[in-house]
């Protein structure tokens, strides 16, 4: 409980609480909103740390050719900037951004996180097979994206964050959540 009254928190002081009431029932959480919770949602990964014990990557990945990917892949590095060296989840952050085909193109195991940003869209099954096999977790907030089964989607339903666990991905990429996080986001079988 204690989890979802720091979201509900974090949410209002980064302005949910004011958004305008919305048209649709899922819609995009804001940028600064989606880097928060993710890095709140890493505290409850309970997955020990991969080949680079002392650091948690995160890689931001984009579709070169495409302007909107390229644009919405330095956003979230942006967002991102403030937290990198700062300990989440008993680690120093690092965020670094990837050509989906320099992603595909190599095993990495010191990544802990994929965020797919707009652009993607046409890669994620091949994105999905290698976090799978590469034991890092998929990310993204990309309204529309909730049932491509990425492992965790952030959204905004009713003026709250809406996240959604692919519990099938999740595992398959050999994540562990605690079951207070499980408790607050809607699960997917």
């Amino acid at each position: 409980m204690r989890f979802l009254t720091c979201l509900i928190v974090a949410w209002a002081q980064l302005g949910g609480a004011a958004a305008p009431a919305l048209a649709s029932a899922t819609a995009s959480a804001s940028l600064s909103t989606e880097v928060a919770v993710l890095l709140k949602i890493l505290t409850f990964d309970q997955t020990p740390p991969g080949r680079a014990e002392d650091e948690l990557l995160i890689v931001v990945i984009e579709q070169p050719r495409e302007s909107t990917s390229v644009a919405a892949a330095t956003d979230v590095l942006q967002e991102l900037a403030p937290y990198e060296g700062q300990t989440v989840a008993g680690r120093r952050l690092r965020a670094e951004r990837r050509a989906i085909r320099d992603l595909l193109a190599r095993d990495d195991g010191s990544v802990e996180v994929v965020y797919l940003t707009e652009g993607v869209q046409g890669s994620i099954p091949e994105i999905l097979e290698w976090t799978r096999r590469n034991g890092c977790l998929s990310f993204a907030g990309v309204p529309g994206w909730e049932r491509r089964g990425i492992g965790i989607w952030l959204g905004e339903k009713d003026n709250s964050p809406n996240i959604m666990v692919n519990l099938l991905q999740v595992r398959g990429e050999g994540r562990e959540f605690d079951a207070r996080f499980l408790a607050v986001a809607t699960l997917q079988q």
